[in-house]
């Protein structure tokens, strides 16, 4: 299955999300997590092998940092 098929799976309407939390997962926390396992993997994090950290802290100072903060 296909990363983009399996957030589909994950934000259908048989599920009990909110409308905003759908928006939310959506626009913000996919593309995070997207962009968070990409630098990670460039910084040596490797999920097959076991080896590595998928670390929050490749996300400082990126453009979705300013997009939640618009929204608040």
């Amino acid at each position: 299955m296909t990363v983009a098929r399996t957030r589909n799976a994950r934000l259908t309407a048989a599920n009990s999300f909110t409308p905003w939390f759908r928006l939310i997962a959506r626009d913000l926390l996919f593309p995070w997590w997207d962009e968070m396992f990409a630098k990670s993997q460039a910084e040596g994090w490797n999920a097959e092998k076991g080896e590595g950290k998928v670390r929050a802290s490749t996300l400082e100072g990126g453009d979705k940092v300013g997009e939640i903060i618009r929204m608040l």
